[in-house]
């Protein structure tokens, strides 16, 4: 039995019990922390969070307004351990206040939020100048500071958590917690060896006109282009999705600038891709609705994946109630990562990928799924591919750099920004989501990092059978000819030797990252003696990682 452990401030008790009976139902037990009762000591979330395996967080105005509720969070956000065992474990329920009439997400209400943590500060600071205990009120003094300075980054990290749910008391928001709880709890008991039949456990929703229905307006679509009515991420969307930081590069003396996609709901770019895949099938669903479809079922997705792309598409098509995703994963992939995969839901069949190039049919032959879907990447003009990355396209030219940096796997981001950059400045391509138009593209440069060495550290980035990377390589070139792209731009085998010094670089400034996915600062360091000059623009795609125990 799967067990579930509600917090939630003392002025919630009566949301968290609109929540727990739900649970209850799906056979959960459920145990109860409730935040700011006298017995609740400091660190009684951290330590919970230890050794809990599923907690659902309710969070409301009161409790980021709650001086009890907000003292147990600090430590969770000072430490990066309990940051990802916090990430991992769980569940947040996002509880809007209808009287406010803004969202918790909202940047309004957030900076409303840290304003009443610091009017909060200067209020102690005065009591500790009148307190007869001044020792008590400047130690309340210093929480509340330290509230101020993280409650944003607190606010920031639930609203794009991927389990994320918003909760307005409906059958089917309470659904939603169900299956979100499912995914984080409930999927990790269900597999528990490497030999165990994933198969059997395939979540299938129901195949009737009704359930198809709610499927297809469970998945909503703001824009597909709208700066102002972005799509992505899906339960908190905003333009751009991620950051850009700023990085310092010792061994060159000089900063440049990290679009980060670790700040993504799973930790990479691979989420955007699986965003896209949900709403093709919001597509499938509404070709299935259509009163001539004779339809009555929702086909089930493979891929041929690392990691990092199928855990990102079974935690999206979860989330959404679609079908659960078969892996089809080589037979040297890290243990570690097949059990991540399994205890998310997926069905994964292990295989030698490099025997042979596999095609769409050997894929969904291989995976038990013949008459399903295959998302592998295998062709740069499919016109469900060329969506995957065009809002992340976007993000990146928008930041004005000349020199720009992108690891090569697949090539599918790659290939995203050249088009987008193609297109744009030959006209053929006018979107309202460029900052600064046209001239601002002129002169800009990208290079690809990729290797092609079997043993390399950057992994993510290698495989046996590659069929879009040498499409990749000749689309740049093309590009570059007709002057639409720099003379430097190319796809580059990165030498080994700069990958440790790139890692090392994206640590010290805090970058969630491996290899692969800093491989475009390897790169740059490798290239730094072409002539970068300091006054242009260089920006690092930080395509993120998988993280596994």
């Amino acid at each position: 039995m799967t067990s579930a452990l509600i917090v939630y401030a003392e002025k919630d008790a009566e949301r968290a019990s609109e929540v727990a009976p739900r649970l209850m139902e799906d056979g959960v037990q459920v145990d109860h922390l409730v935040l700011g009762r006298s017995s609740t000591d400091d660190r009684e979330l951290s330590r919970l969070i230890n050794v809990h395996p599923v907690i659902v967080h309710l969070i409301t105005n009161e409790f980021l307004r709650s001086f009890n509720s907000m003292v147990q969070i600090l430590p969770i956000m000072q430490n990066g351990q309990l940051t990802r065992m916090y990430l991992e474990r769980t569940v947040p329920i996002l509880i809007d206040d209808p009287d406010r009439g803004q969202a918790l997400s909202d940047l309004e209400n957030q900076l409303e939020i840290i304003e009443f943590w610091l009017d909060s500060g200067r209020n102690l600071e005065k009591q500790a100048r009148e307190s007869s205990e001044p020792q008590k009120a400047n130690v309340d003094l210093l929480v509340a500071r330290k509230v101020a300075e993280y409650v944003l980054d607190f606010m920031r990290l639930v609203s794009n958590h991927v389990y994320a749910t918003p909760l307005d008391g409906t059958p089917q928001a309470l659904d939603a917690v169900a299956r979100r709880l499912s995914l984080v709890g409930g999927a990790e008991s269900t597999i528990t060896s490497r030999d165990a039949d994933p198969g059997s456990q395939t979540h299938q929703p129901s195949s009737n006109r009704e359930s198809l229905q709610a499927l297809h307006d469970g998945i909503l679509v703001p824009s597909e282009d709208d700066p102002l009515n972005p799509e992505f991420p899906p339960f908190a969307p905003r333009f751009p999705a991620t950051p850009t930081v700023p990085l310092y590069v010792k061994e060159i003396s000089r900063s440049v600038s990290v679009k980060d996609e670790s700040r993504n709901p799973t930790g990479s770019h691979k989420d955007r891709m699986a965003w896209e895949i949900v709403v093709h099938y919001k597509e499938l669903l509404s070709n299935a609705l259509e009163p001539s479809s004779s339809q009555s079922d929702i086909k089930r997705p493979s891929i041929i994946s690392n990691g990092s792309a199928a855990f990102a598409i079974q935690v999206m098509l979860r989330s959404f109630g679609l079908p659960d995703l078969s892996v089809l994963i080589d037979h040297n992939t890290d243990i570690r990562i097949v059990n991540k995969l399994r205890r998310a839901g997926c069905h994964v069949v292990i295989h030698d990928l490099s025997s042979r190039e596999l095609h769409a049919n050997d894929v969904l032959e291989l995976t038990d799924n013949q008459g399903g879907l295959d998302f592998t990447s295998r062709d740069l003009v499919d016109p469900l591919r060329s969506k995957y990355y065009d809002w992340l396209a976007y993000e990146i030219l928008n930041q004005d750099a000349k020199h720009i940096f992108i690891p090569v796997g697949t090539g599918d981001l790659f290939v995203n920004v050249l088009t987008v950059l193609d297109e744009e400045l030959s006209g053929r391509r006018k979107d309202r989501r460029l900052e600064g138009g046209e001239q601002a593209l002129e002169g800009v440069h990208l290079y690809g990092a990729t290797s092609s060495d079997r043993k390399t550290r950057m992994d993510k980035l290698w495989a046996a059978y590659r069929p879009t990377l040498d499409d990749a390589k000749k689309l740049c070139s093309e590009v570059v000819k007709v002057g639409n792209v720099g003379k430097g731009s190319e796809i580059y085998d990165v030498e080994e030797r700069f990958v440790a010094g790139a890692l090392s670089n994206a640590r010290a400034g805090d970058l969630q990252c491996d290899e692969s996915g800093i491989a475009g600062l390897a790169l740059f360091l490798q290239l730094r003696e072409s002539g970068f000059t300091e006054d242009e623009n260089v920006l690092i795609v930080n395509t993120g990682w998988l993280a596994v125990p």
